[in-house]
């Protein structure tokens, strides 16, 4: 998802998959029904707090993935094995290890 229409389009089959109502998700965002609409919409310059809160409500989770990546998330089946296994070996031997990246975050100080 990169455009402001994706995310729109997903946010409203998400809500529209937990057969929530506009109405029922702008009482648990307390977003306006102009903003949620704009949203859904891919209208206007929502704020990303806005994003989140309405991800909270509807038990999704932003997530930033490479372009690399979502591609492979994206792409065709068929070739999803093989191209995912080439980008593994590449970041192993780049030595890019996401969870000790994690770890590292997570771990109290």
């Amino acid at each position: 998802m990169s455009t402001p229409a994706s995310i729109g389009t997903a946010i409203r089959a998400a809500r529209e998959q937990k057969h929530m109502s506009a109405r029922e998700l702008l009482e648990r965002t307390g977003l306006s029904h102009v903003t949620l609409r704009e949203l859904e919409n891919g209208l206007g310059n929502s704020r990303l707090s806005t994003l989140l809160a309405v991800c909270d409500a509807l038990g999704l989770e932003v997530v930033l993935t490479p372009r690399e990546v979502s591609g492979l998330i994206e792409g065709d089946d068929s070739q999803r094995p093989t191209e995912l296994s080439e980008l593994l070996q590449k970041t192993r031997a780049e030595g890019l290890n996401y969870a000790d990246s994690r770890r590292k975050r997570d771990t109290p100080k």
